[in-house]
């Protein structure tokens, strides 16, 4: 009688459907633009969007109510957005085309010959965008999971972003490399900044480039002080502000995490626990 309650209950067990994994289905969109046509062949000859490492590692480890759409597009802008409707991420081409001319400024005095300007550029547009999604896919499951935020919530996605790239290392990738990612998505924030603001500004949801830009080198720090001290020492970072970066880093790192383990598979989720170290 036992065994027989033991197996009605096994195969009750196997019956039960599995909860349905994370899916982000990616698309790029043919240009409407003729503007539009150079970027849209580079980013789909390199499939940037199916290299993200962090979308490929929470596909893994969430569980989500229903599919999500990541699609690079044209806009009426170069911006970046979730739209709840159709649970899209959308990622506009003049955005990446944004991206790309930073890119290939910033490589003219990091690299010497033509073949590592084009690969700099590339690996600066690729961390970014890594960045973005990251950021966005936060907005995702803000909205799909219907998770609380006290604050602003596109601090809460910045920093959503910022722990993922911190934790998700891709093939080949260091530690190093993961810090220098961060810090290129930091220098394309200071980059966009305006440097002066109409009092209207300060109503925009989101913080100012500047703020953004010094909030994730203060997540960085806050990882491994000893490790990233020249980010003080550099000025990057003011003294002042490094002080509480620790602390801030250990309490952003375990309230996401705290959000998101009841939507966690168990089998992965110890790939992203609540120290980064």
């Amino acid at each position: 009688m036992l065994a027989t309650g033991l197996l009605l209950a096994s195969m009750i067990a196997l019956a039960q459907p599995e909860p349905p994994r994370a899916d982000f289905r990616l698309r790029y969109d043919p240009p409407e633009q003729a503007a539009s046509e150079p970027v849209h062949r580079k980013v789909v000859e390199l499939d940037l969007l199916a290299r993200v490492p962090e979308l490929q590692v929470l596909e893994r480890l969430l569980v989500l109510p229903a599919p999500i759409t990541v699609r690079a597009t044209d806009c009426a802008s170069d911006g970046s957005m979730y739209l709840p409707k159709t649970r899209e991420i959308v990622v506009c081409y003049a955005l990446l085309q944004v991206l790309w001319t930073r890119g290939e400024r910033l490589a003219e005095d990091a690299a010497n010959d033509a073949a590592g300007r084009d690969a700099f550029a590339q690996r600066y547009v690729w961390a970014n965008l890594r960045f973005i999604l990251a950021h966005e896919v936060g907005h995702a499951l803000i909205e799909e999971l219907d998770l609380p935020v006290t604050g602003r919530v596109e601090d809460a996605v910045d920093q959503f972003a910022s722990l993922m790239m911190q934790r998700v290392v891709d093939e080949g990738e260091t530690a190093g490399d993961a810090a220098w990612n961060l810090r290129m998505a930091a220098v394309d924030l200071l980059a966009g900044s305006k440097g002066h603001y109409p009092l209207e500004a300060f109503a925009d949801a989101h913080a100012f480039g500047e703020q953004r830009y010094f909030n994730l080198q203060c997540l960085l720090y806050g990882t491994d002080p000893v490790r990233y001290a020249e980010l003080v020492e550099g000025g990057d970072l003011p003294a002042d502000h490094a002080r509480g970066c620790e602390r801030e880093t250990r309490r952003v790192g375990a309230a996401w995490w705290r959000l998101l383990q009841p939507y966690l598979d168990p089998a992965v989720a110890a790939e992203l626990s609540p120290s980064p170290r």
